[in-house]
């Protein structure tokens, strides 16, 4: 499916349906869901989980969420709006970095700009997506408890705007989740899909999204 840009009449649900889609091909794939599994929707678009896997054994709710600075995020719908052409230099979101408290407009630059850029520097890619990650998982860890509950319960974390040259292994040793769950106030499993990857944050399984070269 397609998804529109942010800005451009793109809606929670596009995102949450291009998710679900994406990680149901990864996981019936690689075996780890049967193929008659289907996604089906909530009757209530503001009740979470977001999705259901309706596998044949069992019911999961998938609640899904995005790992994105909002800073990045609304620079990005600024570009999209009124300067398409106009470049992004992600680097400028890291913590602390200049694009967290700058006008979105500010942040924008002409492909011939020869400003210089903060780049990337050691392990700060993967130090970045971990932040975003863990908050994201926090949030809604806090929030489990006033889902509906299911068979198990997933969640699918969308790295929307990762950095370049990601270490995904290195993001997982870095976010260090237990293999399994320590009571029922956690995720049974926590997936990062980044590009063309789902990623177990608990295991570090890698399942390739089906139909990805």
């Amino acid at each position: 499916m397609k998804v529109p840009l942010r800005g451009c009449g793109r809606e929670k649900a596009h995102k949450e349906s291009w998710v679900a889609e994406r990680a149901l091909s990864a996981l019936i794939a690689a075996n780890v869901l049967d193929p008659s599994t289907r996604i089906e929707l909530r009757d209530e678009s503001n009740k979470s989980p977001d999705r259901l896997f309706c596998a044949p054994d069992k019911t999961i709710g998938v609640e899904i969420t995005e790992a994105v600075s909002q800073a990045y995020a609304d620079a990005d719908e600024y570009r999209n709006k009124n300067s398409p052409d106009s470049l992004i230099d992600l680097s400028e979101f890291q913590d602390g970095g200049r694009g967290e408290s700058a006008d979105p407009a500010e942040m924008l630059r002409h492909p011939d700009s020869k400003d210089r850029s903060p780049g990337w520097h050691g392990h700060s890619v993967e130090r970045q997506l971990r932040s975003l990650a863990e908050a994201r998982l926090a949030d809604k860890r806090r929030k489990l408890g006033h889902y509906d509950r299911y068979d198990e319960d997933w969640l699918v974390i969308y790295a929307s705007a990762p950095g370049p040259c990601l270490d995904r292994q290195g993001t997982v040793r870095l976010i260090g989740l237990p293999e399994t769950r320590s009571s029922d106030d956690e995720f049974h499993r926590v997936f990062l899909l980044v590009g063309d990857m789902l990623v177990c944050l608990r295991t570090g399984k890698e399942y390739p999204v089906a139909g990805s070269p």
